[in-house]
């Protein structure tokens, strides 16, 4: 069979005069596991990629946050005894946003106090109801707490109102991140052709295929593990994408990128237990405030199991003969992948790439990720109110996202003429390689608003 055969469709097959002595069954992708990394983001949040254009691959993106003021008590003066008015420091010498006629409530002890003078990292506030009539200093909003905004209490008569109180609007930066492999495929290692299912032979060379998945493997590494910013290097600037990870642990600002507000860490010291999933579902839950809840909870395959045998289901699962039941029901071993708790019902996914110890340290099979995939409210470009997932895959450019896959061809170029050669035929080429060289590039990234997840991992496990 000679690429002179119709039915065969490949740019390399038509410019080049391989032989192709193979009709392969299917491909062979020894990296299938890590598909489910770069198609995840697809799967929790379907939609298309946000196109964007910033030449450093940065995508500003407007959070619009729940908000009530809080702010955590550094000291009180006085500190002892009882007094009709304190002041109060906070531990944010920049703090300000009480302001004069705002009832605030200590958490400790319950109790509220009117402020009545406010200045960046301080209020006074003034007894009113509860306590009545004074504050107990040693008692009342101490050191260490945090105190929250409850409401306004104006005087009856002659009020002039106060400042207005809107939400703050906040930007996240997110980041591109550029990926540009290059792979040669020489004359010698030619081609297989690969029967489809309408009978025609398309023309594919497993080398072309390895190198296309190793990208793929690569982007989903990034998706999930990827550290982001922009930064000078000594071969020139250069951004990294803020993957799943980082954007659940947040981060302080630096040098290359600036503060990002992170979900919940909780970094676990022995191997997850049932408790360990009940605490990120409140942690998550407690973000957000709605009655109903769904959310999606991938696991590692250690921490799967872990989480499938704690007593709290095993006890429940009784062995009547060679069946296994649970309430009544029969089930499958201990697959269990649903629960319903505290009006939170939450879907067990498996995350197979990471127990690819090959690729990942081993402790990652211990890790569980919550996600809460609702969107949420925020105001576009133009001044409207609209919402958007907490998931988007963002890429530089306009339109679809799409990689550039280029062929660059080398001596099969195409054939032309030339009459000193005794066969009076050359071959125009790129490059003087003795095959073609094939280049993929991506300029994409994800953002992530990861302000309802959370993140369990136990890094001691193996």
């Amino acid at each position: 069979m000679t690429n002179n055969n119709p039915q065969i469709y490949s740019i390399p097959a038509t410019l080049s005069q391989f032989f192709y002595d193979n009709v392969g069954g299917s491909i062979i992708n020894v990296d299938a596991t890590w598909d489910k990394a770069w198609m995840m983001p697809d799967l929790l949040n379907p939609g298309k990629s946000l196109g964007f254009r910033s030449k450093d691959g940065i995508y500003k993106r407007m959070i619009r946050n729940r908000q009530n003021p809080k702010q955590q008590v550094a000291t009180i003066t006085p500190s002892s005894g009882l007094s009709t008015q304190v002041t109060l420091t906070w531990a944010d010498p920049s703090f300000n946003l009480y302001q004069i006629g705002d009832i605030i409530r200590d958490e400790q002890s319950l109790a509220e106090g009117r402020v009545i003078k406010a200045i960046p990292g301080s209020v006074i506030i003034e007894a009113n109801f509860s306590p009545s009539p004074q504050f107990d200093c040693t008692l009342h909003f101490q050191p260490g707490y945090f105190t929250y905004y409850e409401k306004d209490r104006s005087i009856m008569y002659g009020s002039g109102g106060k400042e207005n109180r809107f939400y703050e609007n906040t930007w996240q930066d997110d980041f591109s991140e550029i990926a540009n492999d290059t792979c040669v495929i020489t004359r010698r290692e030619e081609f297989n052709s690969l029967l489809g299912k309408n009978g025609d032979i398309y023309v594919w060379s497993q080398k072309e295929i390895d190198f296309i998945n190793f990208h793929n493997r690569a982007r989903g590494k990034s998706y999930w593990f990827g550290n982001g910013g922009v930064r000078n290097t000594s071969q020139g600037r250069l951004s990294g994408t803020f993957g799943i990870r980082e954007s659940i642990i947040g981060a302080a600002a630096t040098s290359i990128s600036p503060a990002r507000q992170g979900g919940t860490y909780i970094p676990l010291g022995s191997a997850p237990v049932l408790q360990t999933v009940f605490d990120m579902q409140d942690a998550m839950a407690s973000k957000k405030g709605a009655d109903e809840q769904n959310f999606v909870f991938g696991f590692g395959r250690a921490a799967l199991g872990a989480i499938q045998q704690d007593p709290t289901i095993k006890n429940m699962i009784t062995y009547p003969g060679v069946e296994n039941t649970i309430g009544g029901a029969s089930v499958k071993g201990l697959d269990v992948r649903t629960m319903s708790l505290n009006g939170i019902t939450i879907k067990f996914m498996i995350l197979p790439f990471l127990s690819d110890t090959d690729s990942l340290p081993s402790w990652n099979r211990w890790s569980i990720y919550g996600f809460d995939l609702t969107p949420y409210p925020t105001i576009n470009m133009d001044g409207s109110v609209g919402s958007e997932p907490p998931m988007m895959k963002i890429h530089f450019g306009d339109g679809e996202e799409a990689p550039i896959y280029s062929m660059v061809p080398g001596k099969e170029g195409v054939a032309s003429m030339n009459a000193n050669l005794k066969t009076g035929a050359y071959k125009i080429a790129s490059n003087l390689i003795d095959g073609y060289t094939l280049n993929l590039q991506r300029d994409n990234g994800l953002s992530c608003y990861a302000l309802n997840w959370a993140l369990a991992e136990w890094q001691g496990g193996n």
